[in-house]
């Protein structure tokens, strides 16, 4: 179980975050968006690749699953922090972020 608290704590703890409202949910990102939470259902929405996402579904803990649309495709994934432990979901922070501040070059 991880508090919203220790969530934004431990987002915070990577170098150059912003939160920002997204919607319904808060937002962090560097130059792209890596997580997203949503404070009410105590969830969090990670920004995968789809080859991340089956490698986090594959620990086979209640609470992680892909987004049933197709961000989910992509590899959305959310987890409840009410069933996650801290320590996956620091992982996933860190898969997420170490993405989020690599900007591909677009090829013409």
């Amino acid at each position: 179980m991880v508090l919203i608290e220790k969530f934004k704590s431990l987002v915070f703890s990577f170098p150059g975050v912003i939160e920002y409202t997204h919607f319904d949910r808060r937002a962090f990102k560097t130059k792209r968006i890596f997580v997203t939470l949503h404070e009410e259902s105590r969830s969090a929405n990670f920004m995968f690749s789809p080859e991340e996402q089956a490698d986090f579904c594959s620990l086979n803990i209640d609470g992680i699953a892909p987004l049933p649309n197709k961000w989910g495709l992509q590899g959305v994934t959310c987890m409840e922090l009410d069933k996650v432990d801290e320590d996956v979901v620091l992982a996933g922070l860190e898969v997420a972020y170490n993405k989020s501040i690599v900007v591909k070059k677009k090829t013409k």
